[in-house]
């Protein structure tokens, strides 16, 4: 998702909603009866609220979400070789978020 999302050339990025979406379906169908198709906190804690998952597994759907956002990141930065990954950042965190590409 940040490859379709953050990288260059910006005329690609108009397809990035197809990708993003299309990931979240296929992990939907592929994993969901595992883990009730809670792929972000929010989900898990949402369900939890309304009783579909029990107060004790939530941790589980927080770490595992957090765990999964650092090995992407960081598989993200180990394979930007073109780039240093500090240049990426650097780039990444001077973007400004109103404006639009």
């Amino acid at each position: 998702m940040l490859s379709v999302t953050v990288v260059e050339p910006a005329d690609s990025r108009s397809y990035s909603g197809l990708a993003v979406g299309s990931v979240i379906l296929v992990g939907g169908i592929s994993v969901g009866w595992v883990s009730g198709g809670a792929f972000n906190p929010a989900v898990a804690l949402g369900a939890t609220i309304v009783g579909v998952f029990t107060w004790s597994h939530l941790w589980i759907y927080a770490a595992a979400d957090l765990a999964g956002g650092v090995l992407a990141a960081t598989a993200f930065l180990a394979l930007r070789t073109e780039e240093h990954p500090a240049q990426v950042i650097m780039r990444l965190a001077s973007r400004d978020p109103g404006a639009s590409s």
